[in-house]
C-alpha cells in the first residue's frame, strides 16, 4: 500500500485515462473472467491501477454449474472420453482427482 495518498489530478493525462482500464493484451482474460460471472465494481489495483474484478461466489458459472455427487471409480474404464474434476468437500483433508468417463452414456454418479 502507498504510504501517502496518490493525487490522481497530479498524474499526466494519459496516466489518468489509464486508471481502471484493462490493458489490450489482457482483454481476452477479462472477457473469460466476465463470462464466469466476475465484474468491475469501481475498485482498482494498487500496484498497476487496473480494474479489480469481483464476484459473489454463488453467481460464478463454475459454482452455479457444479454438482455435489457420489461417484465410484471404475478401474476398467476406457481411456479417452469426457474428463471430470472430482473432489471431496473436506476443508482439512481436501483431495481432487481427474477422471475420464466414456463419451456416451450417463455418468456413474448419484446427486446428493
Amino acid at each position: 500500500m502507498p504510504r501517502a495518498p496518490l493525487y490522481v489530478d497530479l498524474l499526466p493525462t494519459d496516466a489518468q485515462a489509464a486508471i481502471g482500464q484493462t490493458h489490450p493484451d489482457t482483454q481476452p482474460a477479462r472477457k473469460l473472467l466476465g463470462s464466469e460471472g466476475m465484474r468491475f465494481e469501481n475498485h482498482i489495483g494498487i500496484f498497476d491501477g487496473g480494474p479489480v474484478l469481483e464476484a459473489y461466489i454463488d453467481s460464478t458459472r463454475t459454482v452455479h454449474e457444479s454438482a455435489l455427487v457420489r461417484v465410484e471409480i471404475d478401474p476398467h474404464a476406457p481411456d479417452g472420453g469426457i474428463r471430470h474434476l472430482v473432489s471431496n468437500t473436506a476443508l482439512n483433508d481436501f483431495r481432487a482427482i481427474l477422471i475420464t468417463r466414456a463419451a456416451r452414456g450417463p455418468i456413474a454418479a448419484e446427486r446428493t
